[in-house]
């Protein structure tokens, strides 16, 4: 179970469930900072239009997503359990919300050099926003 704190009436909600445990097992209770991961929207568009890219470049989707990481979010270089030392692009795995809008703006605008058309879903400003109400 878990409670993301942004209001008193959630917050009591959340002492009264960690009040109602019983002892009988070791529970765990960790407080951290709430950092909103990219959403399923984004995700859903993003990987639309990898597929749209890949049609069109002929290219497989993942090595697309690779590319698309390396050119937008950078690289960095890793060291092996063997001492070799290669370079991967960084990862969009923990890129909350307004982060991944930024990287989908970034690919919006390339398929636009390319005179790509995108998909626009029903749900895209909520992808580009988080706000339902956009």
């Amino acid at each position: 179970m878990y409670f993301v704190l942004k209001n008193d009436d959630v917050k009591k909600r959340a002492m009264n469930y960690i009040g109602s445990l019983g002892t009988h097992k070791p529970q765990l209770v960790e407080v951290k900072e709430y950092k909103s991961n990219r959403s399923t929207a984004q995700n859903r568009l993003y990987w639309s239009w990898v597929k749209v890219f890949s049609d069109y470049m002929g290219e497989d989707k993942d090595d697309l997503h690779e590319k698309f990481k390396a050119s937008f979010l950078g690289v960095k270089e890793v060291t092996d359990f063997n001492g070799n030392t290669y370079v991967v692009p960084k990862s969009t795995a923990n890129l909350g919300v307004r982060k991944f809008a930024e990287y989908l703006n970034k690919i919006e605008l390339t398929a636009a050099k390319l005179e790509l058309v995108l998909p626009i879903p029903e749900d895209y400003r909520f992808a580009m926003t988080g706000d339902r109400d956009a």
